[in-house]
């Protein structure tokens, strides 16, 4: 479709005075005006860029659509094409404009006077939102140079004539098109996402597919009409190292860094056949992917957006997919809680050699152990007698932190020996283990936990919540049969919408006490099993399956004195 464009002449006095033609000539260098009845050639550009955002579905050209597309207009229009810019690589949304090649050698030539008009297949080419297009539109536009839509076409003015700040039609008119395209953009946005929700709600995942899987196209007939289809399939060398990550980290104990370097040793390509890295494998075990899930709408990679949308009530989805699994649920759901378990110890917890780092604390200033060690009394001996002593053994001491951040002034420095107290704890918790009067109190511990109760309370505040809008029915039924007052309504309707506000205060409160007397009931039952079956896990297990063991059960441990105190989760 081409606009049947006249370039638009206005209305020039040619008629000047003897004054205004030495003026004339001392600015421009000539006296004489250009005469509006000769015919003027204009010189066109075209401006072709790849879309990265959505787009309306008229909007959807490809980049040689839009090459002939914008071609076919200027020789429609009889207009002389001097140059086809081009921004074809992909652009993010935080990227500068006019740092595209395409574009910055577009305002240069414009700024030089190649040419007069350029022409876009549509007015969102020049920039990714409608700010971004009015700002590249007016920087052309103070260089002389006015802008052509092929699907939204303005008139031309004759470029021999155009004043900038003048030409306020074309401004207003060109603001209408910039609030049509982004009110389209955003409606085709809304498809696009109401799509994807549905193809997640299928159970099929709708972007990229994770490592381990891959996507297959084909052609099929649906509904009668020939489309392209896909189906997730399983790559099956890779879906065996994705289970093997899950094995290492919550069967083996190894931390995410020493999972990197035992892929990385045996030269096992990652994702992007790269070398392994924190993140990635950070990343792996929290894609409920390979727990046989489909999520979907929840914004990963715009973290404080997604925050604030989640803020006000948005929820992607997370389904059961059609894909393969690598993990259970159980084990998936177990795998995060000892993401969060090693994330409020710390890193140096997790990676130290020391059983109790991260549990055991300083008896006289409350502050965290932490493992070192020095040569022993016999390397110092033979270091008199001439022999180097860190050729010799060493012992291993827990010793306090605040020391090591403020100084000997701040408290003592050495704690106790490491063997010593970590046999202790083993010791006490072997002795717990065998006593019957601890095993009855464990669970004397774990049935004092109020669900009963609570769930009660709970259901009672429902009733009453599910019973307001009933009132609020019967008092504008009231209201409307004149058997109420609007005073009496306006009293009746707040007390309402107070109390209304009271119950759901309280019914947070208790789904909050339910979530946590949950996770309550699940740390004391892991706790309990642990304690019943130590002898037979602590005997064959790798050291950090022992630390894991220890948090499992264990709060804080304070030694003093050689008396030893442990707080346990039960």
């Amino acid at each position: 479709m081409f606009y049947s464009n006249t370039v638009i002449q206005p209305n020039v006095n040619t008629n000047l005075s003897e004054m205004e033609r030495i003026e004339r000539k001392r600015l421009t260098g000539s006296s004489e005006l250009p005469n509006p009845n000769t015919p003027c050639t204009i010189r066109a550009a075209a401006y072709i860029r790849v879309s990265t955002g959505p787009q309306g579905e008229d909007d959807k050209a490809s980049l040689p659509n839009q090459i002939k597309a914008t071609s076919e207009t200027i020789e429609h229009n009889k207009w002389v094409q001097t140059n086809t810019y081009q921004d074809i690589q992909r652009t993010s949304e935080e990227e500068n404009p006019y740092e595209r090649e395409g574009l910055s050698q577009a305002l240069n030539d414009a700024k030089n006077g190649l040419y007069d008009v350029l022409v876009v297949w549509v007015d969102s080419r020049l920039g990714r939102n409608q700010e971004e297009t009015q700002a590249v539109r007016k920087m052309f536009r103070l260089l002389g140079v006015q802008t052509y839509s092929v699907l939204k076409p303005l008139p031309i003015i004759d470029p021999r004539f155009y004043t900038p700040k003048l030409d306020k039609f074309r401004m207003w008119q060109e603001g209408v098109n910039d609030l049509s395209s982004a009110s389209e953009s955003a409606e085709f946005a809304e498809k696009m996402q109401f799509g994807k929700m549905k193809v997640a709600l299928d159970g099929k995942m709708p972007s990229r597919v994770p490592y381990g899987y891959y996507r297959k196209r084909k052609f099929a007939f649906v509904n009668g009409k020939e489309k392209v289809v896909s189906e997730v399939l399983v790559n099956e060398k890779q879906l065996a190292v994705a289970k093997e990550i899950f094995d290492l980290y919550l069967n083996k104990g190894l931390g995410i860094r020493k999972i990197c370097g035992i892929l990385n040793t045996r030269n096992e390509p990652g994702p992007k056949e790269g070398l392994w890295n924190y993140s990635t494998i950070r990343y792996f075990l929290k894609n409920p992917a390979y727990a046989g899930k489909v999520r979907w709408g929840w914004k990963l990679s715009e973290f404080r957006k997604s925050k604030q949308r989640l803020s006000k009530g948005h929820n992607g989805v997370i389904v059961k997919g059609q894909h393969q699994s690598a993990i259970g649920d159980d084990d998936f759901i177990k795998v995060q809680k000892k993401m969060e378990q090693r994330a409020q110890f710390g890193g140096r917890a997790v990676a130290s050699k020391g059983l109790l780092v991260g549990l055991l604390k300083c008896s006289l200033c409350g502050g965290n152990a932490y493992i070192t060690s020095s040569p022993s009394m016999y390397a110092y001996k033979m270091e008199k007698l001439g022999r180097p002593k860190y050729g010799f053994s060493r012992i291993y001491y827990y010793v306090c932190s605040t020391v090591s951040k403020y100084g000997n002034q701040a408290c003592k420095r050495y704690i106790c020996g490491q063997q010593r107290v970590e046999q202790s704890v083993v010791d006490e918790i072997r002795s717990l283990a065998k006593s019957p009067e601890a095993q009855k109190s464990f669970e004397n511990t774990l049935k004092d936990i109020n669900d009963k109760g609570v769930s009660i309370k709970g259901k009672t505040i429902k009733r009453e919540l599910e019973k307001i809008p009933q009132i609020r029915d019967r008092y504008s039924k009231a209201l409307g049969l004149n058997l109420m007052s609007y005073d009496e309504y306006g009293k009746q309707m707040n007390e309402l919408t107070e109390k209304e506000k009271l119950l759901s205060a309280q019914n947070g409160e208790l789904q909050q006490e339910i979530e946590e007397n949950k996770k309550l009931k699940e740390k004391v039952s892991k706790a309990i099993s642990v304690f019943k079956n130590f002898d037979r896990i602590w005997g064959n297990a790798a050291f950090e399956v022992k630390k894991d063991l220890l948090r499992s059960i264990i709060k804080k441990i304070v030694y003093s004195k050689n008396k030893l105190k442990i707080e346990y989760q039960i």
